[in-house]
Protein backbone atom coordinates (compact mmCIF):
# COMPACT_ATOMS: atom_id res chain seq x y z
CA UNK A 1 0.00 0.00 0.00
CA UNK A 2 0.99 3.35 -1.02
CA UNK A 3 1.75 6.28 1.94
CA UNK A 4 1.13 9.82 1.50
CA UNK A 5 5.02 11.38 0.94
CA UNK A 6 5.26 14.85 2.15
CA UNK A 7 6.95 17.34 -0.26
CA UNK A 8 8.80 18.84 2.08
CA UNK A 9 10.33 15.11 2.59
CA UNK A 10 10.82 14.60 -1.31
CA UNK A 11 9.50 15.26 -4.84
CA UNK A 12 8.69 13.02 -7.70
CA UNK A 13 11.63 11.79 -9.53
CA UNK A 14 9.62 11.19 -12.92
CA UNK A 15 7.13 13.39 -14.61
CA UNK A 16 4.34 11.81 -14.35
CA UNK A 17 0.30 11.77 -12.74
CA UNK A 18 -0.31 11.30 -9.26
CA UNK A 19 -2.56 11.06 -6.01
CA UNK A 20 -2.34 14.23 -4.43
CA UNK A 21 -3.26 16.47 -1.24
CA UNK A 22 -3.97 19.84 -1.85
CA UNK A 23 -4.17 22.52 0.97
CA UNK A 24 -7.84 23.70 -0.72
CA UNK A 25 -7.88 27.19 -0.01
CA UNK A 26 -8.24 28.50 -3.72
CA UNK A 27 -10.62 26.26 -4.20
CA UNK A 28 -12.37 27.07 -1.03
CA UNK A 29 -12.61 24.16 1.00
CA UNK A 30 -12.00 24.14 4.59
CA UNK A 31 -9.89 21.23 5.01
CA UNK A 32 -7.14 19.66 2.80
CA UNK A 33 -8.52 17.42 -0.04
CA UNK A 34 -7.16 14.25 -2.33
CA UNK A 35 -7.23 14.80 -6.58
CA UNK A 36 -4.90 13.53 -9.50
CA UNK A 37 -2.02 16.41 -10.31
CA UNK A 38 0.73 16.23 -12.95
CA UNK A 39 3.97 16.99 -11.83
CA UNK A 40 6.69 17.84 -14.92
CA UNK A 41 9.80 19.52 -15.20
CA UNK A 42 9.92 19.38 -11.01
CA UNK A 43 6.81 21.59 -10.42
CA UNK A 44 3.25 20.24 -9.53
CA UNK A 45 0.59 22.24 -12.21
CA UNK A 46 -1.44 23.16 -9.00
CA UNK A 47 -3.61 26.13 -10.30
CA UNK A 48 -2.90 27.90 -7.22
CA UNK A 49 -3.75 25.12 -4.59
CA UNK A 50 -0.32 24.43 -3.22
CA UNK A 51 -0.21 20.35 -3.37
CA UNK A 52 1.18 19.09 0.89
CA UNK A 53 1.80 15.19 -0.15
CA UNK A 54 1.51 12.89 -3.15
CA UNK A 55 1.99 9.33 -4.15
CA UNK A 56 2.02 7.40 -6.91
CA UNK A 57 -1.00 6.10 -8.47
CA UNK A 58 -1.74 2.67 -7.77
CA UNK A 59 -1.25 -0.54 -10.67
CA UNK A 60 -4.02 -1.14 -12.87
CA UNK A 61 -6.61 -3.99 -11.98
CA UNK A 62 -5.35 -7.08 -13.90
CA UNK A 63 -8.87 -9.92 -13.39
CA UNK A 64 -7.17 -12.63 -12.19
CA UNK A 65 -9.37 -15.37 -15.08
CA UNK A 66 -11.59 -14.47 -18.15
CA UNK A 67 -14.40 -15.55 -16.30
CA UNK A 68 -14.00 -11.54 -14.88
CA UNK A 69 -13.56 -10.18 -18.16
CA UNK A 70 -16.20 -10.28 -20.69
CA UNK A 71 -15.31 -11.15 -23.99
CA UNK A 72 -15.59 -8.21 -26.13
CA UNK A 73 -18.87 -9.71 -28.10
CA UNK A 74 -20.82 -9.91 -24.95
CA UNK A 75 -19.74 -6.58 -23.74
CA UNK A 76 -20.55 -4.33 -26.46
CA UNK A 77 -23.06 -6.91 -28.08
CA UNK A 78 -24.96 -7.86 -24.92
CA UNK A 79 -27.81 -5.98 -24.45
CA UNK A 80 -28.44 -5.84 -28.48
CA UNK A 81 -27.75 -9.77 -28.32
CA UNK A 82 -30.41 -9.91 -25.21
CA UNK A 83 -32.99 -7.90 -26.99
CA UNK A 84 -32.85 -9.70 -30.46
CA UNK A 85 -32.81 -13.30 -28.86
CA UNK A 86 -29.40 -13.68 -30.37
CA UNK A 87 -31.20 -13.65 -33.88
CA UNK A 88 -29.06 -12.09 -36.97
CA UNK A 89 -30.39 -9.04 -38.66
Amino acid sequence: MNKWIPITERLPERDGLYIVTFDGELAGQKEPFASTNYFENSQWDDDGDSVLAWMPLPKPYRPKDNKEKPAWGDWILGDFMKNSKGERL
